[in-house]
C-alpha cells in the first residue's frame, strides 16, 4: 500500500488548563491514500476476529486486537445468526484483567457507542463512555469510576460544539457549565453567567502568564523548531488503511477526530474517537495512537502534567 502525505494542516487551540493538571490542544493532518495499492453480554453469538476472514466485509489480514471478540447484532440488538442478518456488531476487547472495552458499530458505518467495564461479566462500569449521533459525531462522553460518574462529562451539538459540561466527584456533581443557557452552577449551588465566569478565569490565566506565575509548555513529539515533523513521519510510515475500509467506504475523503492524553511519562492514554468513520479505520487510529513512541510531556511551572490532544486525520481514497 502506498501512503503519500500531501499536506499538513495544523492549528492550535489557546491551550489552557482544563483543570490543575490538564492542558489541551488540537492538531490536524491530511493523508492521501491511493486505493490501487493496496449493552450486550455473553448471550450474543460469538465470532472470533479470525473467523471474519471468511466474510469479505469484515476481512482484515493480521488486523484487530489480540484478545477481542465480535458479536453480530440485529436491528433490535438481539443476536444475529450471520453477517447478512446483522445490522450492527459489538467488538469486545479485553485490554487487561480489569478493563473490558465494548464498542458498538453500524455494520458498515460509524460507531454507535463505547462502554468500558471493570469485570468480564460487564457488570461494573469503569472507564470512558461515549455516545455518537447517526453521522458518527460524538454526542456525549464522560468517565465512570466503579459505577459512579466521575471527572468531566461533556455533551455536544451537531456542530461538535460543547452544549454542557459537568464535573463529578465519585458520583456527586460539583460543577455545571451550560453553554446554551449561559449558566454556571458551582459546587455550593451558586450561579453566575457563564461567559462572565470564563472571562474572569481567562483574565486570571493571562495575568499569571504575564507575571511568570504560570508557565505552560505543551506536550510535543520531538524537540526542535519543527516539532511536528517527526510526528508526520511516524504517521506516514505507520498508518495502514485496512482493506475493509477501502471496500466498505469506497472513493472519497473521510476524517477521523481522535482525542488522547499524553501522560507524565510521555505515553498515550484515554484514547477515544470524537468523529467516527467506520470500525476498521477507527481501530487503525486507536492502534496508531496507542503504539506511538513516547512524547515529551507537557509541563506547568516546570512540573510534568497531563496533556489532552485532539488529532484530525483525513483519508482520501482514490
Amino acid at each position: 500500500m502506498h501512503l503519500l502525505l500531501r499536506r499538513t494542516l495544523v492549528h492550535y487551540e489557546n491551550y489552557q488548563p482544563l483543570n490543575s493538571l490538564l492542558l489541551e490542544k488540537e492538531i490536524v493532518y491530511f493523508v492521501i491514500i491511493n486505493k490501487s495499492f493496496m449493552k450486550s453480554f455473553y448471550s450474543f453469538l460469538l465470532l472470533s476476529i479470525s473467523l471474519f476472514r471468511f466474510h469479505s466485509a469484515f476481512s482484515q489480514k493480521n488486523y484487530g486486537e489480540e484478545d477481542a471478540n465480535v458479536y453480530l447484532l440485529k436491528k433490535d440488538f438481539s443476536p444475529a445468526k450471520n453477517e447478512s442478518e446483522a445490522k450492527y456488531f459489538l467488538q469486545l476487547i479485553k485490554a487487561d484483567d480489569t478493563t473490558y472495552v465494548c464498542r458498538y458499530y453500524n455494520k458498515t458505518g460509524p460507531m454507535i457507542r463505547q462502554e468500558v467495564f471493570y469485570d468480564a461479566n460487564l457488570s461494573i462500569p469503569n472507564g470512558r463512555f461515549c455516545w455518537y449521533d447517526e453521522n458518527g459525531n460524538l454526542d456525549s462522553t464522560g468517565f465512570v469510576n466503579h459505577g459512579q460518574k466521575d471527572q468531566q462529562w461533556i455533551t455536544y451539538n451537531d456542530k461538535m460544539e460543547k452544549t454542557k459540561s459537568y464535573k463529578y466527584d465519585n458520583g456527586r456533581e460539583i460543577e455545571r457549565r451550560d453553554y446554551t443557557a449561559n449558566l454556571y452552577i458551582g459546587k455550593d449551588g451558586s450561579t453566575a453567567k457563564l461567559d462572565e465566569k470564563e472571562k474572569a478565569e481567562h483574565e486570571a490565566y493571562v495575568a499569571d502568564s504575564i507575571a511568570n506565575k504560570l508557565i505552560l509548555q505543551e506536550a510535543k513529539f520531538d524537540e526542535g523548531n519543527d516539532k511536528n515533523k517527526k510526528w508526520q513521519k511516524y504517521l506516514e510510515k505507520n498508518l495502514q488503511v485496512p482493506n475493509r475500509t477501502m471496500t466498505v467506504l469506497g472513493r472519497g475523503t473521510y476524517s477521523i477526530l481522535v482525542s488522547f492524553v499524553v501522560n507524565k511519562d510521555g505515553s498515550t492514554d484515554d484514547i477515544f474517537i470524537m468523529q467516527s468513520v467506520e470500525w476498521s479505520a477507527d481501530t487503525e487510529i486507536f492502534h496508531l495512537i496507542k503504539d506511538s513512541p513516547k512524547w515529551i510531556p507537557a509541563t506547568r511551572n516546570g512540573e510534568k502534567v497531563l496533556y489532552r490532544q485532539k488529532q484530525f486525520i483525513s483519508f482520501q481514497v482514490n
